[in-house]
């Protein structure tokens, strides 16, 4: 489900948005030294996370879909559609 076209240019949009994320996240600790705190903000974070990657993910896997062969003629008329 981690997949990422190189069109969408969704990998460092994905990047820099966790980048955001974990640093505003981590930003309230006063250090890291209580591993209990950091490890709740990093856990935080995995979830904070998903709508961002995910719905760059399902765009990432729909345009991969356009680009497959399939043999099909109306798919085949979507993927010139693209390049036109």
């Amino acid at each position: 489900f981690n997949m990422r076209h190189p069109l969408t240019g969704g990998g460092m949009t994905v990047a820099l948005s966790d980048c955001k994320l974990l640093c505003d996240m981590l930003q309230p600790l006063p250090s890291f030294s209580d591993p209990v705190a950091t490890a709740s903000k990093t856990a935080d974070f995995y979830v904070r996370r998903k709508p961002v990657s995910a719905t760059i993910n399902t765009l990432a896997n729909a345009l991969y879909k356009v680009f497959c062969f399939t043999g099909d003629a109306a798919h085949e008329e979507m993927r010139q559609a693209c390049f036109e």
